[in-house]
C-alpha cells in the first residue's frame, strides 16, 4: 500500500497518537505489537510509524491515528462513512449532507 505521508497536516503530526496496522486492519505498534485505542502507551509518533512502515512494508499496511481528547483541550474526531462512492467513482448524494 502506498500513501503520500506529505498528506498528513502537520497539525496532526506533533500528537503522539499513530499506529499502525496490518491487512487486516488490527492496529500495531511499531513493535508489532497490539496497539489499543484507549492505552497513549501503545501510540507512537507519525515519524516513528512513519519509519517502521517504510522499514517493514510486508508487516505493516498503514498507518492510523487515534482519535479523542488532544492536549489544549481539543478532540479530534472522525466520520466513518462506508460504501458512499458508486462504480463511476462518483460520491453518492447523501454522503453531501454530513
Amino acid at each position: 500500500m502506498t500513501f503520500n505521508y506529505e498528506n498528513i497536516p502537520q497539525e496532526l503530526k506533533k500528537y503522539k497518537r499513530f499506529v499502525l496496522f496490518d491487512q487486516n486492519k488490527t492496529p500495531k505498534t511499531i513493535y508489532n505489537i497490539g496497539a489499543k485505542a484507549n492505552d497513549p502507551n501503545t501510540w507512537n509518533t507519525f515519524n516513528e510509524c512513519y519509519k517502521a512502515w517504510q522499514d517493514n512494508s510486508n508487516k505493516f499496511w498503514g498507518i492510523g491515528i487515534e482519535l479523542g481528547e488532544l492536549e489544549e483541550g481539543k478532540v479530534l474526531a472522525g466520520i466513518d462513512l462506508d460504501h458512499i462512492i458508486d462504480d463511476n467513482g462518483n460520491i453518492i448524494d447523501p454522503s453531501f449532507e454530513i
